[in-house]
Protein backbone atom coordinates (compact mmCIF):
# COMPACT_ATOMS: atom_id res chain seq x y z
CA UNK A 1 0.00 0.00 0.00
CA UNK A 2 1.61 3.56 -1.08
CA UNK A 3 1.51 5.89 1.54
CA UNK A 4 0.11 9.54 0.77
CA UNK A 5 1.87 12.22 0.08
CA UNK A 6 1.50 14.76 3.20
CA UNK A 7 -0.80 17.77 2.34
CA UNK A 8 0.05 21.52 4.04
CA UNK A 9 -2.53 21.91 6.59
CA UNK A 10 -4.96 19.49 4.37
CA UNK A 11 -6.36 22.53 2.98
CA UNK A 12 -8.42 21.91 -0.73
CA UNK A 13 -5.71 23.13 -2.53
CA UNK A 14 -2.81 21.07 -1.02
CA UNK A 15 -5.03 18.04 -1.41
CA UNK A 16 -5.92 18.14 -4.84
CA UNK A 17 -2.30 18.62 -5.12
CA UNK A 18 -1.39 16.07 -3.41
CA UNK A 19 -4.10 13.90 -5.06
CA UNK A 20 -2.33 14.71 -8.66
CA UNK A 21 1.23 13.43 -7.43
CA UNK A 22 -0.15 10.51 -6.03
CA UNK A 23 -2.41 9.54 -9.04
CA UNK A 24 0.77 10.85 -11.68
CA UNK A 25 3.25 8.40 -9.35
CA UNK A 26 5.42 11.53 -9.32
CA UNK A 27 5.55 11.58 -5.47
CA UNK A 28 7.35 8.25 -5.73
CA UNK A 29 9.61 9.48 -7.90
CA UNK A 30 10.48 12.56 -6.25
CA UNK A 31 10.96 10.48 -2.94
CA UNK A 32 13.49 8.60 -4.43
CA UNK A 33 15.35 11.31 -6.80
CA UNK A 34 15.93 13.01 -3.48
CA UNK A 35 17.09 10.07 -1.47
CA UNK A 36 19.56 8.70 -4.20
CA UNK A 37 20.99 12.51 -4.06
CA UNK A 38 21.26 12.47 -0.27
CA UNK A 39 22.74 8.86 -0.78
CA UNK A 40 25.36 9.96 -3.72
CA UNK A 41 26.98 12.52 -1.55
CA UNK A 42 27.68 10.23 1.22
CA UNK A 43 28.62 12.16 4.77
CA UNK A 44 28.98 15.29 2.89
CA UNK A 45 25.03 15.00 1.95
CA UNK A 46 22.92 17.46 0.02
CA UNK A 47 20.80 20.81 0.74
CA UNK A 48 17.05 21.50 0.26
CA UNK A 49 18.57 24.01 -2.42
CA UNK A 50 21.31 21.69 -3.63
CA UNK A 51 18.09 19.13 -4.92
CA UNK A 52 16.37 22.07 -5.73
CA UNK A 53 18.89 22.96 -8.29
CA UNK A 54 19.79 19.05 -9.48
CA UNK A 55 16.41 18.65 -10.48
CA UNK A 56 14.74 21.90 -11.28
CA UNK A 57 12.11 21.82 -8.36
CA UNK A 58 10.02 24.03 -6.31
CA UNK A 59 11.16 24.04 -3.15
CA UNK A 60 8.14 23.64 -1.66
CA UNK A 61 8.37 20.06 -3.59
CA UNK A 62 11.75 19.47 -2.22
CA UNK A 63 11.51 20.22 1.26
CA UNK A 64 7.84 18.08 1.20
CA UNK A 65 10.10 15.03 0.50
CA UNK A 66 12.53 15.84 2.70
CA UNK A 67 10.18 15.84 5.28
CA UNK A 68 8.89 12.28 3.96
CA UNK A 69 12.28 11.01 4.26
CA UNK A 70 12.87 12.08 7.77
CA UNK A 71 9.72 11.13 8.61
CA UNK A 72 10.61 7.68 7.48
CA UNK A 73 13.84 7.75 9.31
CA UNK A 74 15.60 7.37 5.96
CA UNK A 75 17.49 10.74 6.70
CA UNK A 76 18.30 13.36 9.00
CA UNK A 77 19.59 16.94 9.46
CA UNK A 78 23.61 16.58 9.83
CA UNK A 79 24.04 19.07 12.32
CA UNK A 80 26.01 20.96 9.60
CA UNK A 81 25.19 24.19 7.52
CA UNK A 82 26.44 25.48 4.22
CA UNK A 83 25.34 28.38 1.60
CA UNK A 84 22.41 27.98 -0.28
CA UNK A 85 22.22 30.29 -3.46
CA UNK A 86 21.16 32.61 -1.61
CA UNK A 87 24.05 32.84 0.52
CA UNK A 88 22.14 31.86 3.80
CA UNK A 89 23.29 28.82 5.57
CA UNK A 90 20.99 25.60 5.13
CA UNK A 91 20.81 22.71 6.39
CA UNK A 92 22.76 19.77 5.03
CA UNK A 93 20.89 16.11 5.25
CA UNK A 94 22.40 12.53 4.82
CA UNK A 95 21.33 9.23 5.18
CA UNK A 96 20.74 7.79 7.98
CA UNK A 97 23.58 4.97 8.77
CA UNK A 98 21.43 2.93 11.78
CA UNK A 99 24.08 3.72 14.63
CA UNK A 100 27.32 3.90 12.43
CA UNK A 101 29.93 6.68 13.17
CA UNK A 102 30.50 8.15 9.66
CA UNK A 103 33.61 9.94 10.88
CA UNK A 104 35.44 6.61 11.42
CA UNK A 105 34.92 4.85 8.37
CA UNK A 106 38.16 5.79 5.89
CA UNK A 107 37.42 8.01 2.69
CA UNK A 108 38.32 4.84 0.60
CA UNK A 109 35.47 2.70 2.03
CA UNK A 110 32.46 5.43 1.12
CA UNK A 111 32.58 4.52 -2.36
CA UNK A 112 32.20 0.56 -1.83
CA UNK A 113 28.76 1.69 -0.21
CA UNK A 114 26.00 1.41 -2.49
CA UNK A 115 22.63 3.26 -1.42
CA UNK A 116 19.45 0.97 -0.95
CA UNK A 117 16.46 1.52 -1.12
CA UNK A 118 13.10 0.09 0.07
CA UNK A 119 10.46 -2.28 -1.42
CA UNK A 120 7.91 1.16 -1.63
CA UNK A 121 10.03 2.85 -3.96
Amino acid sequence: MIQATPTNYCNETSVASRDALDASNKSNKYKKLIYEQICLYGPHGSTCDEIEARFGIRHQTASCFISVLQKQNMIVASGERRPARSGRMVTVYTRKFNGLNIRAIQQDELFDARPTFRKEF
